[in-house]
C-alpha cells in the first residue's frame, strides 16, 4: 500500500512540474471551483471600478483556467503555484478592423486612406479610444469568439478633444477628412482583401471576371467592377487573373444544407468591418 502511494505521489509530482513549465495547473491540483471560492473571498479587495471578466457562478466555471496566468516555484521540497487572474476596467470597447479601400479617381489612379494601425477599439458611449495592432490583439486572453481581455498598453484617447480620422470616419460625411493620411496609388488589376466566413472585398479598376466552382456544378462567372465584397460557400473555389479564392469548410458531425445559389453577392460598398 505504500509503495502504491509512494509512486502515485511521484507519478503526480511528475506531472505537476511538466504542467507547471507548460503553464499549466491542473484540476486535481487546485480545482476551478477552488478558485472560484477563493476569488468570491478576494472580490471585496479589488480596486475600485475594476471587476472579473466572468461572472463567479459555477455556469462559467470553464471560463477561469483561460484567463488566468500560472507562474511556479519550488521552495524546501514543496511546489508552489502563483495564480495570476486579470482584473478588467467596467467600461467595454468595440474593436473595429479598419480596412484600407482604393476609391477610383480616374483611368489609373485611385486614392484610400491610410489608417497606421489596424485596429480601432472605442468604447460604447464613443467617448474614449485608442488604436492597435493586429499582432496585440493576438496577444489578448479571448473569453469567447469575439471577445478580448487584453492588457492595457495604450493611453486612451477622448473622441471629443483629439481628431483621428478613423473615429470621424464612423460618422456620415461626404467630405474627405483633413486629419485622414490620403495616399495616391496607380491600379491596373483587382485587389482582394480577405476578411472572415469565406469573404473578400475587392476593387476592380477595371471590368474583371471570376470564375466559381462548386463540386460537380456548373461554373459561374461573375463580372467585378468597382467596389464591393463576394463570398463564396464553403468547398468552393473562385479562379480570378489575379488571385485564387478558396471557401474554407470546417469537418465535423454537424449536417449541412447546400444551396441552388453558392454566391452571395451584396450591393456595391466603399467601407467594410470585420
Amino acid at each position: 500500500m505504500w509503495v502504491k502511494l509512494a509512486k502515485h505521489c511521484l507519478v503526480l509530482w511528475i506531472d505537476s512540474i511538466a504542467d507547471a513549465q507548460k503553464g499549466t495547473l491542473l484540476p486535481r491540483v487546485a480545482s476551478p471551483t477552488l478558485l472560484l471560492n477563493a476569488l468570491r473571498d478576494s472580490s471585496p479587495s479589488f480596486p475600485p471600478d475594476t471587476t472579473l471578466p466572468f461572472l463567479l457562478g459555477k455556469d462559467y466555471i470553464h471560463a477561469v483556467y483561460p484567463l488566468c496566468d500560472i507562474h511556479v516555484y519550488i521552495y524546501k521540497e514543496r511546489l508552489g503555484y502563483v495564480v495570476t487572474v486579470p482584473l478588467v476596467h467596467k467600461r467595454t470597447f468595440s474593436v473595429l478592423k479598419m480596412t484600407p479601400i482604393p476609391v477610383h479617381m480616374n483611368q489609373n489612379s485611385s486614392l484610400y486612406i491610410d489608417v497606421g494601425e489596424s485596429v480601432l477599439c472605442i468604447d460604447r458611449a464613443r467617448q474614449y479610444y485608442f488604436t492597435m495592432k493586429e499582432s496585440e490583439l493576438a496577444q489578448c486572453k479571448v473569453i469567447e469568439a469575439g471577445q478580448y481581455v487584453c492588457k492595457q498598453q495604450r493611453t486612451l484617447l477622448s473622441t471629443a478633444n483629439v481628431k483621428s480620422c478613423a473615429v470621424l470616419m464612423l460618422q456620415k460625411r461626404e467630405t474627405l477628412l483633413l486629419e485622414c493620411d490620403t495616399r495616391l496609388v496607380r491600379l491596373s488589376r483587382t485587389v482582394w482583401t480577405q476578411l472572415r466566413n469565406n469573404t473578400w472585398i475587392y476593387f476592380a479598376p477595371i471590368l474583371d471576371t471570376i470564375t466559381i466552382l462548386c463540386n460537380n456544378e456548373n461554373p459561374v462567372d461573375v463580372s467585378l467592377k468597382g467596389i464591393g465584397k463576394l463570398q463564396v460557400h464553403p468547398g468552393c473555389k473562385g479562379y480570378g487573373t489575379t488571385a485564387i479564392l478558396y471557401g474554407n469548410s470546417n469537418v465535423g458531425n454537424v449536417s449541412t444544407q447546400m444551396e441552388t445559389s453558392y454566391l452571395r453577392f451584396p450591393a456595391s460598398m466603399i467601407a467594410a468591418k470585420s
